[in-house]
């Protein structure tokens, strides 16, 4: 036993002195993948692909990345190609080659970089996190002019609602 883990380890630093693919999966069942740097944590049927680095499954199933320093956590489908970008849980989602792309919820499919994708948000006039309070926009007028992503407000019936264009 100790022979074979020995071994093991002397492949995988040849590996990585002749810059060669270096992935980890660990754990899960039928996870597969190629990326450099990158690892499989847990799940049934990820997949890393050729040309991902530094990149992340955790989890789920299904799910496939090519992307650099993109990440999925969790959920079935979800296919990132964009770099840096996420998708957390959900499932068919696709961050379609969009690079800073954040998806959360179930088959969305990004439309633009930069933008965090959700299908419905739901918070008050005034967002709070880690004691730092932000008021978000109200909307006035009409929602064409607004870029997609935009984070605003409207007063219905008393109640804040807040929006994505």
């Amino acid at each position: 036993m100790k022979k074979l883990i020995a071994l093991i380890l002397f492949l995988i630093l040849a590996g990585i002195a002749k810059g060669q693919i270096i992935i980890t999966i660990a754990g899960g069942f039928t996870n597969t993948g190629s990326g450099y740097a990158s690892s499989i944590v847990g799940g049934k049927c990820n997949t890393m692909c050729s040309g991902s680095k530094f990149s992340t499954v955790v989890g789920g199933r299904l799910n496939s990345i090519k992307g650099c320093n993109t990440t999925v956590v969790g959920g079935e489908s979800n296919i990132a190609t964009g770099d840096f970008s996420a998708i957390l849980g959900g499932c068919n989602n696709n961050d379609n080659g969009h690079a800073y792309a954040g998806i959360f919820g179930c088959n969305i499919t990004a439309v633009a970089a930069n933008t965090f994708h959700v299908a419905n948000a739901w918070a008050c006039c005034n967002v709070c996190v880690l004691g730092v309070c932000v008021t978000i926009p109200a909307m006035q007028g009409s929602t064409a002019s607004l870029p997609l992503g935009t984070l605003y407000y409207q007063m219905v019936g008393g109640l804040c609602q807040v929006f994505i264009v």
